[in-house]
């Protein structure tokens, strides 16, 4: 996860997976990590029997019997602070921090916390999970999602979803479409690099015209500069890595990373 993590509780037999992240829990400590740091993947289907066998297998008996008497009649906020507090692997001043989000979240408008929900997908690699809330949101003609702050918000998260998935036009024209609504200078960048790295992405030329002299250049001087820079980090110096290794330790080490590139796929097919 990321993390390490002091367990007191018994590990379980049965991991408790958790698609959106692709991760899988063992142990009640694990969950309470999960649920305080990842509230916007949780909703109102998350206690179910699938819930409380795990918590069963983590020696959480009492616990289970708290949630399952109290699921249908409490609030949804109310038992996942009964699952923090009685698995006692965070403190008071931090359960108290928990308490004031879930509130926000609870009396927050439905779209704005769909906004947030969306970004935290884009945030986790979700692409195609961002891309359908955002597209709702778009949709939607509430006052929350006519405000043109927001709507250059959910436009430019669209944008950034299909230039992650590698779909350059449809990113071009999110990020068109958040200029209109805020004339900010960031989008007709995100237009212009989109234009660097796939040249047959449709150009929105006129939208360049009021420019300073010279942005052009130092933008494609900026992008040549990461591009130089992204030989040595991530997937590419992984790769490069491994060039220099015997043939068995080569295979074993690309097959590791097909691996760990199929999850990261998979996660982002929602």
């Amino acid at each position: 996860m990321g993390n390490l993590i002091l367990t007191r509780s018994p590990r379980a037999a049965h991991p408790y997976y958790v698609p959106e992240l692709g991760i899988r829990l063992y142990t009640a400590e694990e969950l309470s990590y999960h649920i305080y740091n990842n509230l916007m993947l949780i909703d109102r289907g998350f206690i179910d029997e699938r819930l409380l066998t795990f918590l069963r297998e983590c020696g959480q008996n009492e616990l289970a019997a708290k949630l399952e008497r109290w699921k249908d009649d409490a609030d949804f906020w109310e038992l996942l602070l009964v699952i923090l507090q009685d698995v006692h692997f965070y403190n008071g001043q931090e359960l108290e921090k928990f308490r004031a989000e879930a509130a926000r979240i609870a009396t927050e408008g439905h779209e704005k916390i769909m906004h947030e929900k969306a970004d935290y997908m884009l945030s986790i690699g979700r692409y195609y999970d961002s891309i359908r809330m955002y597209e709702k949101l778009l949709e939607s003609r509430s006052d929350y999602a006519l405000g043109k702050k927001v709507r250059a918000g959910l436009f430019e998260g669209l944008g950034v979803a299909h230039a992650r998935l590698f779909i350059y036009d449809k990113a071009a024209e999110a990020y068109a479409m958040a200029y209109a609504q805020n004339k900010n200078e960031k989008y007709l960048r995100s237009i212009y690099m989109i234009h660097l790295i796939s040249p047959e992405t449709p150009y929105p030329s006129e939208l360049f015209v009021a420019l300073e002299p010279g942005r052009l250049s130092a933008w494609a001087a900026e992008y040549e500069a990461a591009r130089e820079q992204a030989a040595l980090y991530g997937k590419a110096r992984a790769t490069a890595e491994l060039s220099g290794k015997d043939d068995r330790r080569r295979r074993a080490g690309y097959l590791d990373l097909i691996s760990e590139w199929k999850s990261e796929y998979r996660r982002c097919m929602g």
